[in-house]
């Protein structure tokens, strides 16, 4: 499930600030994208299955999610 953990401003280029939004995601999407292409090592895991929040992403606040 997704989850806001914090929320603030960004400098987009150091000089245009836009609101932020940082969410916790239970979906890893680069160990999918791994497992996908066959590249994962002999008994990799994915942050979800080691317990944490797989991804904090910033997402502009003004943008559905």
């Amino acid at each position: 499930m997704e989850a806001i953990v914090a929320t603030g401003v960004w400098l987009y280029d150091g000089i245009a600030p836009t609101t932020v939004r940082v969410v916790r995601l239970d979906f890893d999407f680069w160990y999918a994208v791994a497992e996908a292409g066959g590249d994962l090592e002999p008994g990799e895991v994915s942050g979800v299955e080691r317990g944490g929040p797989a991804v904090l992403r910033a997402a502009s606040a003004g943008v559905a999610r």
